[in-house]
């Protein structure tokens, strides 16, 4: 009901209560918000969207009282209370934002008490743009989480000097988390800096994007994401097939001092549960440049993996290795990565025999170049022979060049279809359409018009702001049948872009591939089938309706006496617009849905007065 009715707009007359009011008015049940909520009358979904502006003497004080759209917007300064994030939840089309000046100048300290940002029991929360100095502590994290999180962004921050031992994370979640976004942070020396899951694999990460990041020389790990055993139920985890994407990063550790803990690659991630849920998860890593690790592997992997369009330089020691840590080596699929290392290349070994390990098209010059796995189409040669096939690839950061020489690396076309299941399996390390010619990570030879390889953020992540959200999953959902008799079923087909996770609901349920078909029924009424997939740019939906036919019933009476229904407009005379038609009068009296109209009508009449009558409250706390 569009317009101004008594003197209250009817599509934002709530855009304007305070925080203080609307402390009240959503704190009974039955509140007068609910009423008109109930009745189809309420304002817009973004009406209580706000945004506050903190300071390092009211930010605690504003943080306990975010609701669904609204945004924390830190001044520079700094922060020395954390940022204690408990039972705070936006929605996935409202998320709540925590956000700083973009040149990351508001600057959250360590104390030994917490971990700096912790998240407890929270979804659809995004933090950016901050500094986290660790004071070189022993205990405190940067972030972490506890109780069940999800639907979590972390997106450009500066972590510096949690290095107060090897057990110091920069990022870490030590509950169940899933569809988590890290993007274009920094990391520095911490003492490991991302570690996502539990140590016994009792909390799995799933289903989550790191991207855009750059993480050097940590004492332990760059980054860990932990093996998993057998889901937890009753918490909201996805149940069906799922893919984590680690993509665009730069991970390196230049440093040969070990940790208490012993020497660890750059990247390490574990088995999947080995039956269940999650048991088909996948890894997808690509276009990542790992660099430098004189005591360690720069990767190391088991479970299901899918790793392409890397580069790897290590001249003290190996590339990749494939091997039991806490789980076997499952399906593998090595392909068009370029390695430089003096001991393994590609090395996978004690794999699962049930399952199949694929080495393809990879440019491996190695002390042992490739190890293990079904080897096909790869270019191999010796550690000191790179550089006949590459333009610079003992040369220093800056100067470092892995791109072909003219002439070097290609041959006949590689069949690419085995790899267009993968998010970009397709497309090389610079983002280029492949065509199968060439071997390793690039696409090309002679010149590299892409990224000159350096430890700072890959161009995709953008040079000073955090790059632009991905894009939203697209879901197709069609039946081979939109109408079928009583009894009979109906085929399901469906795909996706850009999903990792999916879920059926209203006439079928359960958690679904990425695609597939399935068959539905006996169906004995109409029945609507819902398909939700969810990704790192949000979730889509796609319905499909299959009716039911029926024997013939006995014709309608030509005079039906059923009201019609209702506009959106009020009826004539009621303050209304003018413009817009009035609600037409019913066969039956139009009793029913006038009386609804007047009901809505004299509702927000009464907000109004409440709103205006409110007794003001101080605002929420921690």
């Amino acid at each position: 009901m569009p317009g101004r009715l008594l003197g209250v707009d009817t599509e934002c007359s709530l855009m304007t209560v305070t925080r203080t009011q609307r402390v009240s008015l959503a704190s009974s049940p039955t509140s007068l918000a609910s009423l008109l909520i109930a009745l189809g009358c309420a304002t817009a979904s973004n009406a209580y969207a706000t945004t506050y502006n903190g300071t390092p003497a009211n930010y605690l004080t504003l943080l306990g009282g975010l609701v669904p759209g609204d945004t924390l917007q830190l001044a520079s300064g700094t922060y020395n209370g954390g940022l204690p994030i408990g039972n705070l939840s936006g929605t996935q089309a409202q998320p709540i934002v925590i956000a700083g000046p973009t040149d990351q100048s508001a600057v959250f300290t360590a104390n030994n008490c917490c971990n700096t940002v912790q998240f407890s029991s929270a979804s659809y929360v995004r933090v950016a743009n901050l500094t986290l100095d660790g004071g070189h502590l022993d205990g405190p994290f940067g972030v972490d989480s506890s109780g069940t999180t999800h639907d979590i962004t972390i997106e450009n921050l500066k972590i510096v000097n949690y290095d107060g031992s090897q057990q110091t994370d920069g990022i870490s979640t030590k509950a169940a988390a899933w569809n988590w976004i890290i993007r274009h942070n920094t990391i520095i020396g911490a003492g490991t800096g991302i570690y996502l899951g539990n140590s016994d694999g009792s909390d799995p990460f799933v289903a989550g994007l790191i991207e855009d990041n750059v993480i050097l020389d940590c004492i332990g790990y760059d980054m860990e994401i932990k093996f998993q055993l057998a889901r937890p139920t009753g918490v909201g985890l996805p149940t069906g097939d799922s893919r984590t994407i680690i993509r665009n990063n730069v991970f390196a550790k230049r440093s040969s001092t070990v940790g208490s803990d012993g020497a660890r690659p750059n990247l390490l991630v574990g088995a999947f549960p080995p039956s269940g849920a999650g048991v088909n998860d996948l890894y997808e890593i690509y276009g990542n440049f790992f660099y430098q690790n004189p005591t360690e592997a720069l990767f190391q992997g088991e479970g299901n993996v899918a790793l392409y369009d890397n580069l790897f330089v290590n001249s003290a020691g190996d590339a990749v290795n494939f091997q039991y840590n806490d789980g076997k080596p499952r399906n593998v699929t090595v392909f068009h990565n370029t390695l430089v290392a003096t001991g393994n290349g590609i090395r996978i070994s004690g794999a699962d025999t049930n399952f199949t390990q694929s080495v393809i098209g990879n440019a491996a010059f190695a002390g042992t170049a490739l190890s293990g796995g079904s080897q096909q189409n790869n270019v191999t040669g010796t550690y000191a022979s790179a550089s006949d096939s590459l333009n610079a690839p003992f040369a220093a950061i800056g100067s470092l060049d892995l791109f072909p020489k003219t002439g070097q690396l290609s041959g006949t076309a590689v069949d690419l279809t085995a790899f267009s299941s993968f998010d970009d399996g397709l497309e090389d390390f610079n983002g280029n359409v492949r065509t199968g010619t060439h071997r390793g990570a690039y696409e090309a030879d002679g010149s590299n018009s892409g990224w000159t390889l350096a430890l700072s953020f890959k161009p995709t992540s953008g040079t000073s702001t955090p790059p632009s959200s991905p894009a939203a999953p697209t879901v197709s959902l069609t039946a081979n049948a939109l109408q079928v008799p009583a009894q009979g079923s109906a085929t399901l087909t469906w795909s996706t872009t850009n999903a990792t996770s999916c879920s059926a609901s209203n006439g079928w349920s359960g958690s679904k591939s990425m695609s597939g078909n399935q068959t539905v029924g006996p169906l004995t009424s109409d029945a609507t089938f819902t398909l939700t997939c969810t990704g790192a740019g949000g979730s889509g939906s796609n319905s499909v309706d299959v009716a039911v036919t029926a024997a013939s019933a006995p014709s309608a009476p030509s005079n039906p006496t059923e009201p019609m229904p209702p506009t959106s407009s009020p009826p004539a005379g009621s303050g209304g617009s003018s413009s817009t038609p009035t609600t037409p009068a019913t066969s039956s009296g139009g009793g029913g849905a006038l009386d609804l109209w007047w009901l809505c009508v004299l509702s927000l009449a009464a907000l109004r007065y409440t709103v205006g009558h409110e007794v003001e409250r101080p605002a929420a706390g921690r």
